[in-house]
């Protein structure tokens, strides 16, 4: 089964592809989403470089492939003033 929708999922919508090289849409995925850094997800599992990617081609893809910001998910730290004098 091989994925038809043409399509990759970004915060900013859906990005349809200008050719069948999965990196080089990924990248102009994310650029289209306003992403400077980002995680990618293709074939159900996120991957952390190129190199590891399964397949090169959109058309070999199985599940829809996606881009996401770093900071989607990233817990938040609250910073406050600090009181040297312990009040």
């Amino acid at each position: 089964m091989s994925w038809r929708s043409g399509l990759i999922k970004t915060p900013a919508g859906p990005y349809t592809p200008e050719t069948d090289n999965l990196v080089a849409e990924l990248v102009k995925a994310a650029r289209f989403a306003g992403l400077a850094e980002f995680r990618v997800f293709a074939n159900g599992t996120e991957v952390l470089n190129p190199s590891d990617l399964t397949v090169r081609s959109i058309q070999e893809l199985q599940n829809v492939a996606s881009v996401q910001g770093l900071a989607e998910d990233a817990e938040l730290a609250e910073v406050s003033g600090y009181d040297r004098a312990g009040r």
